[in-house]
Order: C-alpha cells, then sequence, then structure tokens
C-alpha cells in the first residue's frame, strides 16, 4: 500500500517535467528541469517496485536483494533533488522576483518531496517490523 501511493506520488514530478519539457522544448540546455526529473522519476518508481518484489523473495541474502537496496538509493536521491533543485531553487527565484506565488511553489516541492523521504522511510522500516513481529 505505501509503495503504491509513493509510486502515484512519483507521478506529479513526472507530470511537471513533461509540461516543463512541452513549455521550454527540447534544448537540453533545459535538461536539469525537464530530462533529469523525467528519467528519474522512472527510474525511482521501478526502484520502488525493484525493492518491494525482491522483499517478497524468499532468498535471506542474495545479490539481488544487494541491488534492490543500492537501487532503493535513486528514490532517496532523487526526493532530495526535489526539495533541493525545485524546492530551494523556486524559493531563490521567488525571492529574486519577489513572486509570492513562486514561493508557494517552492514549499510545495519541499513539502513534496520530504513527503517523497517519509514514505520512502516507511517502506524502508517494513522488513524490520515484520522481523520484530515474527
Amino acid at each position: 500500500m505505501f509503495a503504491a501511493r509513493l509510486i502515484l506520488m512519483l507521478f506529479v514530478p513526472l507530470a511537471y517535467s513533461l509540461f516543463e519539457l512541452a513549455r521550454l522544448g527540447i534544448a537540453t540546455a533545459h535538461s536539469s528541469s525537464t530530462y533529469l526529473p523525467l528519467v528519474a522519476s522512472l527510474l525511482s518508481m521501478a526502484a520502488i517496485y525493484l525493492w518491494v518484489w525482491l522483499l517478497r523473495s524468499d532468498q535471506s541474502r542474495s545479490f539481488k536483494k544487494a541491488l534492490a537496496a543500492w537501487s532503493y538509493l535513486i528514490a532517496y536521491l532523487f526526493s532530495l533533488y526535489i526539495m533541493g533543485f525545485f524546492g530551494v531553487r523556486g524559493l531563490w527565484e521567488a525571492y529574486s522576483a519577489r513572486s509570492v506565488i513562486g514561493a508557494f511553489v517552492g514549499f510545495f516541492w519541499i513539502w513534496f518531496g520530504y513527503r517523497v523521504l517519509y514514505r520512502l522511510w516507511l517502506l524502508s522500516e517494513i522488513p524490520n517490523r515484520l522481523r520484530a513481529t515474527s
């Protein structure tokens, strides 16, 4: 349930990056707000799916589980990117342009990145709680 909500949450930066791609065009000069969030959100969705799929496997230690743990880092770094690039940069640009709406957008991205981090933490705590109850 947590993974499904988390994957659905990652459609927001995916849609935003598609909107920015349509607005700014396919030039690589805007890759930090178009291509990078697009690819990172898709990779994060795949990493979360891989994480949940391999948590359900029967093997106690394997190369696949180690790979899933490292792939989980993609979603973690992407949530930090959302908070840092979209949020803090948005606040800085809003401060420079004296824009209240831009400040709200920056605060939204910081809140959104925090929510993604919080759900990632909840998802990572599920195996620990299962071990504690069994």
